[in-house]
């Protein structure tokens, strides 16, 4: 056994809406525990129990308005070897009482309010005036967004008003939901990816659908979790986040380690899978990614993007860890034969005819390998076609999601087309 401490962040929300009102950083004081793993679930339970014994209409009320406390996430489990120097405020019986509240902090929020909740009694919370004007935070960006070029109004995964998490095994992932209609999940490109790379097509596929963009596990608002990375995770993963919406088959759009999750979706779960809009994802070998990917090296190519992932991530300090983990998983990846021949569900594939991530040759293999297929080819274009050349990819996606699902018969596989 030894002793760790942990901190949870709670919010306040109305019950009538996805309005996130006052964020509460509550700190536990320390519990004994078997190891991390055990640490995290005790924490979690404790949280869990502590945010359900306030949530009733007479305890807490958000401008005159029925509101609840909800678990937002466990940060911060530290194991704590220096007993005497910890902390030197906390009484002896506090710490031997494991799991209580030894402060309460809430920023914006009324503190006689929350004293007055700590002892059982109606609070009615509100935003304190601030006679200060607070700083507009910087615009969104994608990795090496050019300053003349124009990104999407709306922040893509930095929008807490329609952001949602919901619990993946070892980690909480981070989605938003917009547009109306059926739910289309769109899952966007990974290590520098984010979901705002994918503002343009985002933008319009909302006036369809209910578009549900996830921000990928270590990417954005998402947890890393413990767990190391797998490709079945990926999978379970959005699964978790497609069950929240509907049971029922749904259409997906995924670029690059999107796309290649959308693969393994549909294989893993095909009940779940309608069609897919595969971005830049052929086939892979093992060694086809470096095995390292440094945040000193991105920095110099794109500071600011960096600056801003880590202060979207609720563990900004394991960057360089989850970087590491990251492309040693890719870098060991094969995807072929045994995952494309499984797809049952239409597949378009898109890919550019300048993209080196991944080539036209694996793009067209893939394809070759996927019973229900058809091929996009974009001149002159990268990885990212949808930057480089919007109107012909939306120009192949729009019909393909509009299309009745009966009517996606298979492109014709010439022999020509493959690989030897």
């Amino acid at each position: 056994m030894a002793w760790f401490t942990a901190n949870i962040i709670v919010s306040c929300r109305l019950k009538q809406g996805l309005q996130t009102s006052i964020p509460v950083y509550e700190n536990m004081t320390l519990f004994e525990a078997d190891s991390f793993d055990d640490a995290f679930a005790k924490a979690e339970e404790y949280a869990q129990r502590y945010v359900s014994t306030y949530n009733t209409d007479e305890t807490l009320h958000l401008n005159g308005k029925p509101a609840h406390w909800n678990l937002e996430g466990i940060r911060n489990i530290v194991q704590v070897t220096d007993m005497l120097n910890f902390d030197d405020d906390l009484e002896l019986d506090q710490i031997r009482s494991g799991v209580e509240l030894y402060y309460i902090w809430a920023e914006l929020a009324d503190q006689e309010a929350l004293q007055r909740l700590a002892t059982g009694k109606t609070v009615d919370i509100c935003y304190l005036e601030d006679d200060d004007e607070e700083e507009e935070p910087a615009p969104l960006r994608w990795f090496t967004q050019a300053p003349d070029v124009k990104g999407s109004a709306v922040p893509y995964g930095n929008n807490p008003a329609v952001g949602q998490y919901v619990q993946a095994d070892d980690a909480r992932i981070y989605y938003e939901s917009y547009g109306s209609g059926s739910p289309l999940f769109v899952f966007h490109g990974g290590g520098v990816g984010s979901p705002y790379e994918l503002g343009q097509m985002l933008d319009e596929l909302q006036k369809r659908f209910r578009v549900i963009v996830v921000s990928t596990r270590g990417h954005g608002r998402s947890e890393i979790g413990t767990r190391p990375l797998t490709f079945e995770q990926k999978a379970n993963d959005m699964l978790a986040v497609m069950r929240t919406v509907t049971e029922k088959p749904a259409p997906v759009l995924g670029f690059s380690d999107g796309a290649y999750t959308a693969y393994k979706l549909a294989t893993m779960y095909p009940e779940a899978v309608e069609r897919i809009v595969a971005i830049g994802a052929g086939t892979l070998e093992p060694g086809f990614f470096p095995s390292a990917m440094r945040v000193e090296d991105i920095e110099k190519i794109d500071k600011a993007f960096v600056d801003q992932q880590r202060r979207l991530m609720p563990e900004p300090e394991r960057l360089q860890e989850f970087w590491t983990a990251y492309m040693v998983f890719w870098s060991q990846m094969r995807v072929g034969e045994e995952v494309f021949g499984a797809i049952r569900c239409p597949v378009l594939l898109i890919a550019g005819d300048e993209d080196d991530h991944a080539p036209i040759v694996s793009v067209v293999a893939a394809h070759q390998m996927i019973p229900n297929s058809r091929l996009c080819i974009v001149p002159k274009a990268w990885h990212t076609t949808f930057l480089d050349n919007f109107p012909l990819t939306w120009a192949a996606v729009e019909p393909f999601f509009l299309a009745e699902l009966d009517t996606l018969q298979p492109a014709k596989k010439l022999e020509q087309n493959t690989v030897k």
